[in-house]
């Protein structure tokens, strides 16, 4: 497994780079959702009320959360490596959630100079475990299994 660095870019007090960089994401978000476009012309301007909007919630989350981090599967990765480490800590049947996550998480660095919000990458991968948990919980339920008792009746959760 290739090791790629992860970090955090805090940009609180932007320079003139970055505010050129945000500009430079909230017009190619308008062009990119613009383009293609072959509707009345009632339809295009409602599509670029709604691209607008989407643009400058991009740079508005942003400016509430300057912190990025780099995209392409850096940030995957480092998560995968310490995930992976947490399930060899594990016995038995208890490692194979940290695996699979593991192994969901190891992805190919592929592009260079792309940066994403902190908070979007959070939120995905948040929505992504909770999904997860909540399929297992399904499957649970619909195969008829229970889970140990334990002492005082309460139901056993699976760690994460």
């Amino acid at each position: 497994m290739m090791w790629y660095s992860s970090h955090f870019v805090d940009f609180s007090q932007p320079s003139l780079y970055i505010r050129g960089r945000i500009l430079l994401i909230l017009l190619s978000t308008i062009l990119i959702l613009w383009s293609g476009f072959e509707y009345s012309w009632y339809a295009n301007i409602v599509e670029v009320e709604r691209n607008l909007q989407d643009s400058s919630h991009v740079v508005r989350n942003i400016m509430l959360n300057p912190r990025l981090v780099p995209c392409g599967g850096a940030l995957e990765m480092a998560l995968a490596a310490a995930i992976t480490e947490k399930g060899k800590s594990m016995e038995g049947v208890r490692q194979w959630p940290y695996k699979s996550i593991a192994r969901a998480l190891e992805v190919g660095m592929r592009q260079l100079d792309i940066w994403d919000p902190l908070s979007a990458r959070e939120q995905v991968l948040k929505t992504t475990v909770e999904t997860s948990v909540m399929l297992l919980r399904i499957d649970d339920i619909v195969s008829g299994t229970k889970k140990s008792q334990q002492g005082d009746g309460a139901t056993q959760e699976m760690p994460l």
